[in-house]
């Protein structure tokens, strides 16, 4: 799970990346991850990214915000990949 986080570099070696970003981040604004993001999916690299409106850097509980709840997302994410790898 990447959280908030404008970490840029990226390999085909990556396993399957959840992300989550504030819309309101100064520290790692959310276009720096969208970038990664995409450029994960070009490579084929399973991936979801959820982009929450009103909250800024470092919500990591989420309650009382717009991101509560992303850590069942990130459980039935995680779920369907790997449900998906054994089918391959």
């Amino acid at each position: 799970m990447l959280a908030y986080t404008a970490h840029a570099e990226h390999s085909t070696d990556e396993p399957p990346s959840f992300a989550v970003a504030g819309a309101d981040d100064a520290i790692a604004p959310p276009a720096a991850m969208h970038h990664r993001i995409e450029a994960q999916r070009r490579i084929d690299i399973a991936v979801e990214f959820l982009r929450f409106g009103s909250i800024g850097h470092g919500f990591c509980n989420c309650v009382g915000t717009s991101a509560e709840g992303r850590i069942v997302d990130s459980f039935l994410f995680w779920e369907n990949v790997v449900y998906d790898k054994r089918l391959r």
